[in-house]
């Protein structure tokens, strides 16, 4: 990832700012400049994501936007934290971007992402359809699940248009 940003435009790498580590194991005081844009690439599983994201929102600035890779194996803990921050009335917005993005915009950025209207889908949606599809696959005979995905899709295309 840091050499293919890095051939954007070398002058502006030493900008970025990487940890290998879990989130709990830095110390928020090694961020000297609150962050505008985190980007959370990590280890795969609920609790790495939770901490990441506890960890960008911390030391991120107030008006920021913390980004998530691979939001298709990520969706629960997204969802999870889309619910912690409705309940501490957190004003924010959630967006599903393209490919296996997916952001959370906090502060004026909301109000920026909405006048420059970027190409994104309502992350609610997002996350309500792929956890709906979960518990149904848990519950339910394959057989019937496919017929529910197949109605659950037409929905969301005719939503779209």
């Amino acid at each position: 990832m840091v050499e293919n940003l890095r051939s954007l435009d070398p002058g502006q790498i030493a900008k970025l700012t990487s940890f290998r580590n879990d989130a709990r194991c830095i110390d928020p005081s090694h961020i000297k400049n609150s962050p505008a844009l985190c980007f959370i690439d990590g280890e795969h599983t609920h609790d790495a994501v939770i901490s990441d994201f506890e960890f960008c929102r911390n030391v991120a600035a107030p008006d920021s936007v913390i980004y998530f890779h691979d939001d298709i194996i990520l969706y629960d803990a997204i969802g999870e934290i889309v619910r912690k921050l409705k309940k501490q009335g957190v004003r924010f917005k959630a967006l599903k971007l393209g490919g296996l993005t997916f952001a959370l915009i906090f502060g004026n950025f909301i109000s920026e992402f909405d006048r420059t209207a970027i190409d994104g889908k309502n992350g609610q949606h997002f996350l309500d359809f792929l956890l709906v599809r979960q518990r149904v696959r848990k519950f339910l005979p394959s057989r019937i699940t496919s017929v529910i995905g197949r109605v659950l899709r037409w929905i969301d295309e005719i939503r779209r248009h």
